[in-house]
């Protein structure tokens, strides 16, 4: 896995290295989701992600993506359901949680909008 080797390089270097985990790509190439497009415990679940013939490449794929994990000094992501996922499969670490978003429960609309109409979803008076 090539992220591994740039985090090597990158390490001995002296730069730190910080990985935003957005989704469980990392730990799982189809998302961790089975065959019926169900969320799954992990690469190696009952639920058969991956066809048999693929364990090999996924074992070592695996392999080299927990090296990359074990080889960042910061792992940030914007929620804690995706270290969630990670940690029964054995990707212990702290996450530091930094939200992407903004809470819009206390946003405020103006009355008229400019450029599109008050979302529907959106209350009229907050």
């Amino acid at each position: 896995m090539w992220l591994a080797s740039i985090a090597r390089h990158l390490r001995r270097k002296g730069h730190p290295v910080v990985l935003t985990l957005t989704d469980p790509w990392l730990l799982c190439p189809r998302q961790l989701l089975d065959r019926n497009n169900r969320l799954c415990n992990g690469p190696f679940s009952e639920t058969g992600c991956i066809e048999p013939e693929c364990h090999a490449a996924k074992t070592s794929r695996l392999r080299e993506a927990k090296s990359f994990y074990s080889q960042v000094d910061e792992v940030v992501t914007a929620s804690g359901f995706i270290p969630a996922l990670f940690r029964p499969n054995g990707w212990v670490r702290d996450a530091m949680i930094v939200p992407h978003s903004v809470d819009y429960r206390n946003v405020k609309l103006p009355e008229t909008m400019c450029f599109y109409e008050r979302p529907k979803w959106f209350p009229s008076r907050m």
